[in-house]
């Protein structure tokens, strides 16, 4: 069995876990990844201290089955626990850095153990610009240096896309496009500097807690069209569903096509378990459109330890099963979520967590920080820096503008639209109804026709039955014992 693996970031890292648990005959295994920095991928690339993973560790194991496996790593290493320890949550929130700590050597014990069984393994730092797939014929790789690799089964790894430049600002002095490192981008950023975000996301927070780390003394102006902030991350609790599982939502897919009104009753009964009524969730959501931005981040830092466990529940269900779900929803139900309800998901599903909310709160209450919503456009301002347009509001200046706002859900990296663009072109891939590449509910299998290929998978946003807002941890990890079964199967 020969094997490739395209990318090697953190979907590359917990597929390779997954593979060195599986029995199976020695093989070869070629992972491909020119960055520097392989198993941490972007986002959890070295940075400052400030840009904290948004999850407790017990939600954050790369190993399936293990939820214990990030935090006992982690108190491995009591200094990062104890020196990044949110005292609301109570849990260590190290930096994503750490994290990326943490992946590398769970990738690397893992090809230790594939080695140990007999297994070869190699990292070739190129990028995959291309591949051949002729029927009935091994996959033959093309690499950057020219190189050809037959292979007998590929898994697209490769990652998120590039961030969306909404106002078409690349290029103008005082504009970045892309904000990480953020160690890099704000070196550039004067103290004094009236800096505006586009976003209102993670990513926005995480540009507002760095420069207040800084000592930023300009003003801080969150720009969105929204005007939508995470929710706050509440304490976690032992959860297992009952109801709504992965063998129930297959069991119902074979049956029929899963709908949204099939789920409605199994998520019910989930709150159900714990006294939660679901009418009173659904306008907790509701009140995220209606309610001030500083007055729901007051209100959520003082609910981050409560009683209520519906909001948590939610959220652990769409992370770990949302994948899943997604790609077995008819097409118009996933187009509804994805175009209607994109923001409100992202909100839930993306929270920031409580120390990050504070300090936001905190250049709120000082009159540092404010968020703008119903922003129309941005352009460069004649002299420099920038004008601002919203509505219902005077026009707005800024020195600086920082862009948070993340790629297309399921768009190609820049690194791998050579190799998208061959697969497609070759008929051996075809683009999803949604966005990214078509792939088989549960397998990570490329489809074509509706029919699935045994020799091409995809891991992580590209594949588009993945979640609509990029790939966390635990919807990787949930996905990756169906995809290494079936990246197995035959051998």
């Amino acid at each position: 069995m020969d094997v490739a693996i395209v990318g090697a970031g953190a979907a590359a890292a917990c597929l390779v876990d997954a593979l060195s648990r599986q029995e199976s005959e020695p093989g070869r295994l070629t992972v491909f990844d020119p960055s520097p920095q392989p198993w941490r991928g972007q986002p959890y690339a070295r940075d400052l201290e400030q840009v904290r993973v948004n999850l407790p560790p017990q939600q954050m194991s790369a190993r399936h089955g293990d939820d214990a496996h990030f935090a006992d790593w982690l108190r491995s290493r009591p200094k990062d626990a104890a020196r990044h320890l949110d005292p609301q949550l109570n849990q260590p929130l190290p930096p994503r850095a750490v994290y990326g700590d943490y992946l590398e050597e769970t990738a690397e014990a893992a090809i230790g153990t594939l080695r140990g069984r007999g297994w070869q393994v190699q990292l070739i730092a190129e990028r995959v610009t291309g591949a051949e797939t002729r029927p009935g014929a091994r996959v033959e790789l093309h690499t950057a240096g020219g190189a050809k690799h037959r292979v007998d089964r590929a898994v697209l790894c490769v990652g998120a896309g590039s961030p969306r430049d909404v106002y078409r600002l690349a290029g103008t002095p005082g504009f970045v496009l892309d904000p990480y490192p953020l160690a890099d981008t704000l070196d550039g950023i004067a103290a004094d500097a009236d800096v505006a975000v586009v976003g209102s996301g993670l990513t926005a927070v995480d540009v507002a807690v760095c420069l207040a780390a800084r000592e930023h003394r300009g003003r801080i102006t969150l720009l969105s069209r929204h005007g939508l902030l995470p929710h706050v991350q509440q304490r976690g609790f032992p959860f297992q569903p009952k109801h709504l599982s992965r063998a129930r939502l297959l069991e119902l897919a074979e049956q029929g096509q899963l709908t949204l009104h099939q789920l409605k009753p199994l998520f019910g009964a989930e709150l159900a378990e714990f006294g939660e009524d679901p009418e009173q969730l659904a306008a907790e959501i509701g009140a995220a459109w209606t309610e001030h931005p500083a007055e729901r981040l007051r209100r959520q830092l003082g609910e981050v330890g409560s009683e209520q466990r519906a909001r948590r529940v939610l959220v652990r269900l769409v992370r770990s099963l949302g994948p899943l779900a997604l790609g077995l929803l008819p097409e118009r139900e996933r187009k509804e979520l994805q175009e209607t309800h994109f923001r409100i998901v992202s909100s839930l599903c993306s929270p920031m967590v409580p120390v990050n909310a504070a300090t936001l709160l905190a250049l709120h209450d000082a009159g540092q920080l404010e968020l703008v919503e119903g922003v129309e456009r941005i352009e460069p301002a004649l002299g420099g820096g920038f004008g601002i347009e919203a509505t219902g509001r005077a026009r707005l200046s800024a020195d600086v503008v920082v862009n948070a706002v993340n790629a297309t859900p399921y768009a190609t990296p820049d690194c791998a639209e050579g190799l998208v663009r061959s697969l497609v072109e070759a008929g051996a891939a075809e683009l999803g109804g949604t966005g990214g590449l078509g792939t088989e509910p549960g397998t990570g299998r490329l489809v074509v026709d509706g029919r699935p290929d045994p020799r091409l998978l995809a891991l992580g946003d590209i594949a588009g039955h993945s979640l609509f807002i990029t790939s966390s941890i635990a919807g990787l990890v949930a996905q990756t014992p169906a995809v290494t079964e079936a990246l197995l199967s035959g051998f």
